[in-house]
């Protein structure tokens, strides 16, 4: 399949361009179930219930392990055994379901939704004035059958070309049979999506160390391997039955997430929340994490317009919902304001992960991005 490619410079730590990205997706409450399903036996931490003990998938857009990598969390304990590790370390609690643990080169976190899915931030070389931090995202293991798979989904890709190449932004959405056999059907470029010229037939095949792969044929955007090297593919079913797939690309390409194509509500004035929220450049290293908050201000359901305000700056923005695609959101670029004054935003695309408590979105025009936010509880 294609990647539609969006290039530009990068300013590591650019406070401007941190003002500009942040909030473009922002997550809203759901009425989701607490949980995970299949793994309510498991013990769960009292502070955080999205928490548990178990095996979680760690999908790092910068390394190519096969999708190996695993890290193991003792909740009840507050312990966690990193990847390559063999002795648990402490997890410090540091609040709305947010823990810091020690690192070898410098302190991390570990962010979770309500679901269970999560953020693992861990810094690297740098300076105190500009960390190096790799992030990856966690997913619950889960034995799930290949027929859960079935259905039409919009996938969001974080993907580079080559192992050098920047990460750049992609938008998709397919179909797949209950035998696994997937079909594309819309190729997406802001608000055009097409149905795409003929592809490589791909499919998806249960692992036996877990999960899935997909795979036989060509690669590009967010599906399939690279030089015929099938992607990983972790589904995640929640505890309000809601299927979600994170995908680790072959030979250090990226990620995706994909989400089941549904219509989004247009949600009512009033409603807000606070957020853990990161970005990720197109080198693949992650941001600080920040703590914005939204509220909703006005809505048009006609024209399926939603305006908010965020409230450290009182900068207003409009997405458009079910926008190109059901299930989607879209920003345009500059069509921010302060105090009635215009100021700079990016244009975005975001994907809310129902049931999870988590919304993914990418940066498009001149500046592409991945971020991630997390309903704080």
């Amino acid at each position: 399949m294609k990647l539609f490619v969006q290039r530009s410079g990068w300013v590591a730590g650019a406070v401007a361009w941190m003002l500009a990205c942040m909030g473009a997706g922002g997550s809203l409450p759901e009425p989701a179930a607490q949980g995970t399903a299949g793994a309510a036996a498991q013990p769960a931490h009292a502070g955080c219930p999205g928490l548990r003990s178990g095996r979680y998938r760690v999908v790092d857009p910068n390394v190519d392990d096969a999708g190996s990598t695993v890290l193991q969390v003792d909740a009840a304990a507050l312990r966690a055994t990193l990847p390559g590790g063999t002795e648990p370390l402490p997890l410090t609690d540091t609040g709305a379901c947010s823990f810091s643990f020690p690192h070898a080169q410098g302190s991390s976190r570990m962010l979770v939704s309500s679901a269970g899915l999560g953020l693992l931030l861990r810094h690297r070389a740098g300076s105190a004035a500009k960390p190096h931090a790799d992030i990856s995202m966690l997913v619950p293991e889960q034995a799930l059958p290949l027929s859960e798979l079935a259905g039409t989904w919009n996938r969001l890709s974080y993907a580079r070309e080559g192992k050098n190449a920047p990460l750049q932004a992609a938008l998709d959405s397919f179909s797949v049979g209950s035998d696994g056999a997937v079909s594309i059907t819309r190729e997406c470029k802001g608000l055009v999506c097409a149905v795409p010229s003929a592809a490589a037939p791909l499919r998806f095949a249960s692992h036996p160390d877990g999960g899935f792969t997909l795979g036989g044929g060509g690669g590009g955007g967010g599906g399939g391997g690279g030089g015929g090297v099938p992607a990983r593919v972790f589904a995640f079913k929640t505890a309000s039955g809601q299927v979600l797939m994170v995908e680790r690309l072959p030979g250090h390409r990226g990620l995706a997430v994909a989400a089941r194509q549904q219509a989004l509500a247009i949600p009512k004035v009033g409603a807000g929340s606070r957020f853990w929220e990161l970005f990720v450049n197109p080198q693949g290293v992650s941001s600080e994490i920040e703590s914005p908050e939204i509220t909703v201000t006005a809505t048009d359901p006609a024209a399926g317009t939603v305006t908010r305000r965020r409230t450290a700056d009182g900068r207003l923005d409009t997405q458009v919902y079910n926008q190109p695609l059901p299930g989607m959101r879209y920003r345009t670029a500059d069509n921010c304001s302060v105090n009635g004054a215009p100021s700079p935003c990016d244009g975005s695309l975001s994907m809310t992960l129902p049931g999870a408590g988590m919304t993914v979105y990418v940066g498009l025009e001149s500046k592409p991005f991945l971020a991630v936010a997390i309903v704080q509880p």
